[in-house]
C-alpha cells in the first residue's frame, strides 16, 4: 500500500482525488450550528420582552415588598393579571431550559424547551388575545362607545395587542428553530 498525496504516490485501488468528501462539513452540523446562533438571538428577545412586562409589573412587585415609589404609583399603571405572571416567570424557565438544550445539543432537552414555549408562552398569550378582544373591537369600531380601557389616552387593549403580536413571533421563530435543531440532533445519533 503506497501512500495518499495528490502528486506523489495513492493508496491501491484510487487515483488520490478522493479527498474531496473529507473536505466538507456534515450538513446537520452546520444546520445546528447556524440554528444555535438564531435560537439564541431569539431566546434574548424573548429576554427583552420579559423586561418590558418587568416594567409593567414592578408596581404590583414594590407594593409586595412594601416599597413606595411615587412617580411610579402616580402612573396608575393596571394591576396586573394571573397570564402576565405566568407569561413572566416562564420566561426565565424558557431561557434557562432552552440554554441548557443548547449547550447539550440533546433532542430531548429541546423537546422539553419546546413544552415549555406552548404551555407557558403561547396559552397565556392566547388567553390576553381572548380577554382582551372586546375591548380592541370597541376602540377600533365603536369609537364613540368610550367602553375601553386606556391608560394615558392609549387603548390598553391595543397596547397589549403590539406585545401579544411580537410574543407570537418570537415564540413562533423559538419551536421553529428549536424544530430545526430536534430534526438535525436526531439526524446526528442515527
Amino acid at each position: 500500500m503506497k501512500m495518499a498525496s495528490r502528486a506523489g504516490p495513492t493508496v491501491d485501488g484510487t487515483d488520490g482525488s478522493d479527498f474531496g468528501h473529507r473536505e466538507r462539513v456534515v450538513s446537520q452540523y452546520h444546520t445546528s450550528a447556524l440554528t444555535k446562533g438564531r435560537l439564541t438571538t431569539t431566546l434574548y428577545l424573548h429576554m427583552g420582552l420579559a423586561v418590558v412586562l418587568l416594567a409593567k409589573l414592578s408596581p404590583a412587585i414594590f407594593d409586595y415588598l412594601d416599597i413606595f415609589i411615587l412617580q411610579l404609583e402616580e402612573q396608575n399603571i393596571p394591576k396586573p393579571l394571573l397570564w402576565e405572571w405566568i407569561w413572566f416567570g416562564s420566561s426565565f424557565l424558557a431561557f434557562i431550559i432552552g440554554g441548557n438544550a443548547l449547550r447539550s445539543s440533546r433532542s430531548g432537552k429541546i423537546k422539553v424547551f419546546m413544552g415549555v414555549v406552548c404551555a407557558l408562552g403561547f396559552l397565556p398569550i392566547f388567553y390576553a388575545m381572548f380577554i382582551n378582544w372586546s375591548d380592541a373591537y370597541a376602540f377600533l369600531f365603536e369609537k364613540q362607545s368610550k367602553v375601553y380601557k386606556t391608560w394615558k389616552g392609549y387603548p390598553v387593549a391595543l397596547l397589549w395587542y403590539v406585545f401579544i403580536s411580537q410574543s407570537l413571533i418570537v415564540h413562533s421563530c423559538e419551536l421553529y428553530f428549536a424544530s430545526v435543531l430536534n430534526d438535525a440532533w436526531n439526524l446526528k445519533r442515527k
